[in-house]
């Protein structure tokens, strides 16, 4: 990402730290968008201040993707964090203070409309982890071609959030899918999901 997008991602990251939705699961979290249920074969966009299952989009608006619309990478359904324009989504779950915990969740992008590379960022507490991009050159709906993406992070206190953000302009943006936090040792913290 270059330094004149840095401002950007920032002020997104910024926006994270205003909301804090309810605790999802004690000690571990995953999700893979199929509550609530989306239209099949369609979507329902979710605004600022929404709760779609354990999450809430605190910027923009987010599209949940129902079964049929595309391809899932896991059952049925999906986020694209572009509704009408760039949004952010927020879950919060339960953490055991200084213990290591690793974010793996798969990412693609919306094939139907430009840019071809879709980006965003994910964060924990507000702060910035991983930059996302996604090229979907070549990707269509049933073939999303979705890639592993993971972090680690060190828990500073008894609940964190996990943060998604688009960077992408427009209403084609970054795919997420099948999100799985879990603690990790040194040794296991780097395995595949």
């Amino acid at each position: 990402m270059s330094r004149r997008a840095a401002p950007v991602v920032a002020g997104a990251l910024s926006v994270l730290v205003a909301a804090a939705p309810a605790p999802a699961t004690a000690g571990a979290f995953w999700d893979s968008f199929e509550e609530p249920p989306a239209p099949a074969g369609g979507f329902h966009t979710y605004r600022q201040g929404a709760v779609a299952g354990p999450w809430t989009v605190i910027g923009g608006d987010v599209d949940l993707i129902g079964g049929g619309f595309w391809a899932a990478q896991h059952e049925a359904q999906s986020m694209d964090l572009n509704g009408t324009a760039a949004g952010a989504i927020r879950a919060t779950f339960r953490t055991t203070l200084a213990a290591t915990y690793r974010v793996g969740f798969r990412l693609a992008g919306n094939p139907s409309g430009g840019p071809a590379v879709k980006t965003g960022v994910a964060g924990i507490d507000g702060q910035e982890r991983l930059e996302l991009a996604f090229d979907t050159t070549g990707r269509t709906t049933t073939t999303m071609g979705y890639a592993e993406q993971w972090f680690t992070f060190r828990a500073t206190r008894a609940e964190t959030s996990v943060e998604f953000v688009s960077t992408t302009p427009g209403a084609h943006g970054p795919v997420l899918d099948n999100v799985l936090i879990q603690p990790c040792t040194i040794t296991d913290c780097t395995a595949g999901q």
